[in-house]
C-alpha cells in the first residue's frame, strides 16, 4: 500500500477494534503523525504471506517462528524477515530502518523498530511482543 500525505484509514486501538470518535462514528486514522504508516506496519508484520487476496506476497508470517527457541539466531531470522517484509512495503526510508529483535522473556521477543516515513519523512516508532510459544503478536504503538 502506497503511503501519501493524503492517505486515509480506519483508526484501529491497539486491541483490534475500531476507534469511535466523540460522535460515535468510526474514527478515521491520517497519514498526519504516522498513524496509517504504523497501523500497515502492524497490519503486515501481524499477517502472513496469501493472507490478502490483492497482494498474495505481503505478510511476515512469523507464525514460522512459532515453536522456536529463544536464541540470537532465531532473534536474528525474525530480524531478517521484519525487515524484508519493511522494505519490500515502501513506507519506511531503506536508509533509516533500523530494526532490532531482543529477547524480553523466556518464550518473548521485543522488535524494535525505528525509521522516517517515505512520504513525510516523519519519524516512526513501532514495538511489538512476539510469543514464541504461543504465536501471539502484541503491537505496541509509540
Amino acid at each position: 500500500m502506497k503511503i501519501t500525505k493524503k492517505s486515509i484509514d480506519l483508526h484501529w486501538c491497539q486491541e483490534g477494534d475500531f476507534k469511535l470518535g466523540a460522535n460515535g462514528d468510526i474514527q478515521k486514522a491520517t497519514a498526519d503523525g504516522g498513524r496509517v504508516a504504523k497501523q500497515t506496519i502492524i497490519k503486515r508484520l501481524q499477517s502472513s504471506r496469501g493472507d490478502w487476496v490483492m497482494s498474495p506476497e505481503f505478510g511476515a508470517s512469523l507464525d514460522s517462528f512459532a515453536g522456536l527457541p529463544n536464541t540470537r539466531e532465531t532473534g536474528e531470522r525474525i530480524k531478517s524477515v521484519v525487515k524484508s517484509v519493511l522494505m519490500a512495503e515502501g513506507v519506511i526510508s531503506p536508509e533509516s530502518l533500523v530494526v532490532e529483535v531482543v529477547p524480553s522473556a523466556l518464550t518473548r521477543v521485543t522488535v524494535l523498530i525505528y525509521g522516517k516515513i517515505i512520504a513525510s519523512n516523519v519519524p516512526l516508532y513501532v514495538q511489538i511482543e512476539y510469543d514464541l510459544r504461543e504465536n501471539r503478536l502484541i503491537p505496541r504503538l509509540v
